[in-house]
């Protein structure tokens, strides 16, 4: 698939949202529909559709005459029913990482027509698009985003060493897997990154949350995301999602199906400058994320939506060190964004108190916060300094830090509310977080000779 991104920066009073009562420190705001996509073409011609399902049968027929395929007479009468087609990695930092951004179909003109009647699809379109978020290239790069088998299958094919980091229009061909399942439907996976293709081979099967590949932008794409199509034995299109505008199917084919919004936080942070993608190519997205500031600095505070709905608002609040209320104002969209993403800059000053502050999000009945230091010497001079390697973050067990050697240095690992929950001699360059539960903390290192320090986030999983 294609996206369509725009992107809006500076004083955007023209954006489609309104904010409460101004908080007493904003200069200036903006932000908008995030790359959000809207596809005007289809992500593989009608005629490239026809040729690789012409491709698929000989394959197909091949797998059966090996054995490893079953023939149209060995296949299940039951409709095989499927899982999210995603996982999120281990190491991702983020609290959510995807949202639909186009459903299939179903009109048969020019219209447009999802599977509950609704428009949140592009002309044609034949599948459903998983769109990562809030930063899709560089989650890309990490790998924060794994495809997985929906459902039991075979593999019968498999498309890999394409190009992987499409942002226009081209007639690149994509990178690819092929299952086909009991019932003999079968599901396309696309857009793959290239060279992360599951090793299991054509003929090979796989189980539900099998690992598959990484989310890329091959083919004809415009950014990192996962086109998932599902076919009948047929060749005929498969909506796996019931509604009243789906003709395909009279039951719904997952095992339990999302609401067709599901309204809900992926990210928020500070930073030191606004968030930027450029033009949204590879290597021009900048999340330009910091948690350590000096009094008289400029904050840049952000959050990333899915599915945000006008019936919903955001409440921001800065927290300061002794746990009350500095600052508060709201936030809510003025039409639907499958994605989105909202800025403030805000100036600080030497009234400030210093220590650690929280930036809270207050969404659906949920509060989520984010740390950050302001003051109280806690520049990052000491990572200016040194080439420093923090990992793995997020953590399970310990923290390793390397490029510390030969320094005699201290530590202090905090709580979002800045509360200090572990402090010592840093040995052995790793810390044990075995006894922390899962969440964000704030670790902080000084270097006992010259006071230089460091802080950054770690999030335990």
């Amino acid at each position: 698939m294609k996206h369509f991104y725009t992107v809006f920066f500076s004083f955007l009073l023209s954006v489609s949202f309104t904010i409460g009562a101004m908080a007493q420190g904003i200069l200036q705001q903006g932000g908008g529909p995030a790359p959000s996509i809207s596809q005007k073409a289809p992500c593989i011609s009608p005629e490239e559709r026809v040729a690789e399902w012409d491709r698929l049968q000989i394959q197909r027929q091949r797998l059966i005459a090996e054995g490893k395929l079953s023939s149209p007479q060995g296949r299940t009468s039951q409709n095989i029913q499927f899982r999210i087609p995603l996982k999120q990695s281990i190491n991702s930092p983020y609290t959510g990482y995807y949202g639909i951004t186009n459903y299939v179909d179903h009109d048969g003109s020019s219209g447009l027509e999802d599977y509950i009647c609704e428009e949140v699809t592009y002309d044609g379109h034949r599948g459903t698009d998983y769109a990562t978020w809030p930063f899709p290239w560089e989650m890309m790069d990490n790998n924060d985003v794994e495809v997985v088998a929906a459902a039991k299958g075979v593999i019968i094919e498999k498309r890999d060493g394409n190009f992987d980091q499409s942002c226009d229009w081209n007639n690149k061909p994509w990178n690819a897997v092929y299952v086909e399942h009991a019932d003999g439907s079968v599901a396309w996976y696309g857009h793959l990154k290239k060279n992360t293709l599951t090793a299991k081979a054509i003929g090979d099967t796989v189980y539900p949350g099998d690992f598959l590949g990484y989310i890329g932008s091959s083919g004809i794409s415009t950014g990192p995301h996962l086109h998932f199509e599902l076919f009948d034995t047929d060749g005929s299109m498969l909506d796996p999602y019931i509604g009243t505008c789906n003709p395909t199917s009279s039951i719904s084919r997952w095992e339990n199906q999302d609401p067709h919004k599901t309204p809900s936080v992926i990210h928020h942070q500070t930073g030191n400058r606004a968030p930027d993608y450029g033009n949204f190519c590879y290597g021009q997205e900048a999340s330009n994320e910091a948690n350590v500031f000096d009094p008289g600095d400029v904050i840049y505070l952000s959050i990333y939506m899915r599915d945000y709905v006008t019936s919903t608002s955001s409440t921001l609040k800065l927290i300061s060190p002794d746990g009350f209320i500095y600052d508060s104002w709201s936030n809510t969209p003025s039409q639907f964004y499958p994605l989105s993403y909202w800025w403030w800059s805000y100036q600080t000053n030497n009234s400030f108190p210093q220590g650690m502050w929280r930036f809270d999000l207050e969404y659906d009945g949920k509060t989520y916060s984010y740390p950050f230091q302001l003051g109280m010497a806690t520049s990052n001079d000491l990572k200016d300094e040194l080439e420093i390697n923090i990992g793995p973050n997020p953590v399970r067990d310990f923290v390793n830090i390397e490029g510390l050697e030969n320094l005699r240095l201290s530590y202090e690992m905090l709580d979002i509310q800045g509360r200090l929950l572990q402090e010592g001699l840093l040995e052995n360059n790793r810390i044990d977080m075995t006894s922390f539960a899962e969440g964000l903390y704030l670790l902080r290192i000084r270097n006992l000779e010259n006071g230089q320090s460091l802080v950054t986030k770690v999030v335990r999983k």
